[in-house]
């Protein structure tokens, strides 16, 4: 069945009809089988961490920083659902086992950070790849779409269950839950290679943290999915993506972002992925559309592409261990030019200094991308995976990448960013100077 169209059918969930039958056979099976369900889950999960010394509960608040890197006891605490006794003794227990560590927050000197250590990284790892493990155990004969259904659905009886339904016999009108993909980002599969498309072309491209969340979303399916051999990363149009959209860089500048920005999911899946991503680029590639290339195995790009990083001229710092990678790739100088003064880089330059594989005519592109990416859902995955373990330095990327993300953050919300920001939306230039 065809994907969008089965998204749509799955849009509205008639509660009233669940309701009818119900009451007909008067008998919670659904709360049985979640019951049951979640015992067996829950016993498998928790033996599997034995031997890390962890719980669940515990592998969970390590799987949040390192999705969200460093991040307040309290927002710990809002993100596991816990209250604030709960979560201090579940961060008290993480300390003693040398899994995080405090640091001051230097926005608020009464407030404390929590970030992973050495050790947690490590172990929060092999977590993930357990609990990869066991979802793909739980998933087997299901198709991608059925699963997609499954994960929404599931979504939906918690939200349902944390709001309270009307009485039973209570008038009530069908119920409309999210889609569950934006129609903004697209993913096929097939023949063993996941395309995920960036599909704003009317706005360049630019992405929300609703995109980052679903292409979060796929980049994490595809590492799990053992059809998936290959991700291939594209835009619709005549542009890769414009960046970040900047009106969520506005609304966070005035203090009115998102409660989770899905963007530290993307680029931390990214950095971790061990199956090969390739890209394909045409137009502006601006911002993360440029620094998510340096994750990339291959990348393809048009002659008259165009790739910046302007993030100094928003007064901003560089993200997705861009400051690590990017002057390794091309040397300081050219890096702190394209960072600190906008500078462009065409793709025929940038196939020139080694930064992307080729610079091709924009209509050869997406086929070159394509053609690779089969050659590679060829090759052996295991040596594909070693092979790029061993061509990265991932503990390195991993630190480096958390101190962006701090540093990122607060400068969102500095003085100079609301200037740029306000700039932008009044169509004039910033004036930074006035700011001392």
């Amino acid at each position: 069945m065809d994907i969008e169209m089965h998204r749509r059918r799955c849009i509205y969930f008639d509660v009233d009809a669940a309701r009818r039958q119900e009451r007909m056979s008067r008998t919670p099976r659904l709360i049985h089988l979640l019951a049951a369900a979640n015992r067996r889950v829950m016993a498998i999960a928790e033996a599997g961490l034995e031997d890390l010394g962890i719980t669940t509960s515990q592998s969970a608040a390590l799987f949040v920083l390192g999705e969200r890197g460093p991040s307040s006891v309290t927002a710990l605490g809002a993100a596991l659902d816990l209250g604030q006794s709960a979560t201090s003794t579940l961060v008290q227990k993480l300390e003693t086992a040398g899994l995080v560590a405090r640091t001051d927050d230097p926005a608020d000197r009464r407030a404390v950070t929590l970030r992973l250590t050495e050790r947690g990284e490590a172990i929060r790892r092999v977590a993930a790849r357990r609990a990869n493990d066991l979802t793909r155990r739980m998933a087997h004969g299901l198709s991608p779409e059925e699963r997609a259904v499954i994960a929404h659905w599931l979504k939906t009886v918690g939200t349902n269950t944390d709001a309270g339904l009307p009485p039973e016999d209570q008038e009530s009108t069908p119920i409309m839950t999210s889609p569950i993909v934006t129609d903004d980002i697209r993913t096929t599969t097939a023949d063993g290679i996941m395309e995920i498309v960036f599909a704003r072309p009317a706005k360049k491209n630019a992405i929300t943290n609703e995109m980052y969340g679903a292409v979060a979303d796929a980049l994490e399916a595809a590492e799990a999915d053992d059809a998936i051999r290959v991700v291939l990363i594209r835009g619709e149009g005549g542009d890769f993506t414009a960046g970040n959209d900047l009106g969520d860089f506005a609304k966070i500048a005035a203090g009115q972002g998102p409660a989770v920005r899905h963007v530290q999911r993307v680029l931390k899946q990214l950095a971790r992925m061990q199956k090969p991503v390739v890209a394909a680029v045409l137009g502006q590639a601006v911002g993360i559309g440029t620094t998510m290339l340096l994750h990339c195995d291959l990348v393809y790009v048009a002659r008259d592409a165009k790739l910046s990083t302007p993030f100094v001229g928003l007064a901003l710092v560089p993200e997705a261990a861009s400051s690590l990678l990017l002057p390794a790739a091309i040397g300081h100088r050219r890096a702190f030019a394209m960072f600190a003064l906008g500078e462009v880089l065409s793709g025929f330059d940038a196939a020139e200094i080694g930064l992307v594989n080729a610079a091709l005519p924009a209509d050869d592109v997406l086929g070159a991308a394509r053609a690779a990416a089969g050659r590679l859902a060829q090759q052996p995955i295991g040596a594909i995976k070693a092979t790029k373990g061993l061509m990265r330095d991932a503990a390195a990327i991993a630190t480096v990448m958390d101190t962006e993300s701090r540093l990122f953050f607060e400068r969102l919300q500095s003085p100079e960013a609301r200037e740029a920001f306000t700039a932008f939306a009044e169509r004039r230039k910033p004036d930074f100077t006035k700011l001392g």
